[in-house]
């Protein structure tokens, strides 16, 4: 089988193929800073539990956990697919390892996609959680999305690391733009050296000697 939306989308169609939509459960998922709101239904829909808040802790994601299985208790169930709106980095603790049920369906939802399915349904100006947790649950029965692939423990900290180091080059380069920017303004037309006393590790060089138009001496 070839799936119009490509091998990604072909991945997920299988998990679902010829299964009763009623035995699929779509646990969409918006996650906060401090807290996340969550709601459960099958794949026909029918709401099994209303959107609720946990926090983004590890109780937070126990009560999760208790929710969706008392949510789903006394049916047949034989997929759980989790849908979480990759907002920056506020999703990460989410996806880590061991954190969510091994037999849980991790998928990632771009918030592009989210805003695209909040205009498809005449909600493009509307955002609020309780909206967006609708469109993440419309793309999981849809089969839309990526299968998030869970690191191990030391990957996902050096993944931390690295998107940490990421930000403060960001604010570093951003910063020294801003002070050359007004040592422009403040002294216009002065010619900065390149030659630079200060190690190269502290990001910037101030001019060793500035000089003014026309302040070279003529032979």
């Amino acid at each position: 089988m070839v799936h119009v939306d490509g091998a990604q989308a072909q991945q997920l169609a299988q998990a679902t193929r010829g299964v009763d939509p009623a035995e699929l459960v779509a646990v969409p998922i918006d996650a906060g800073k401090h807290a996340a709101m969550a709601l459960v239904c099958d794949f026909t829909g029918e709401l099994l539990a209303r959107p609720f808040e946990f926090p983004m802790t590890l109780a937070g994601v126990r009560l999760l956990v208790d929710r969706v299985q008392l949510a789903t208790s006394g049916r047949a169930v034989r997929l759980v697919r989790v849908g979480v709106e990759a907002a920056g980095h506020y999703h990460q603790p989410l996806v880590t390892t061991g954190v969510l049920p091994e037999d849980w369906q991790l998928i990632q939802i771009s918030p592009a996609q989210v805003a695209a399915q909040r205009q498809l349904t005449g909600r493009r100006r509307l955002k609020t959680d309780a909206l967006d947790l609708v469109a993440i649950s419309d793309l999981l029965r849809a089969g839309h999305g990526a299968s998030h692939r869970v690191l191990a423990s030391a990957l996902g900290e050096l993944a931390g690391w690295v998107a940490h180091r990421e930000r403060r080059v960001t604010a570093r380069t951003a910063l020294k733009n801003q002070l050359l920017g007004q040592v422009d303004r403040a002294f216009p037309g002065v010619a900065v050296s390149r030659a630079c006393s200060a190690p190269r590790s502290a990001g910037w060089c101030w001019p060793s000697s500035p000089t003014r138009p026309g302040s070279a001496r003529s032979g």
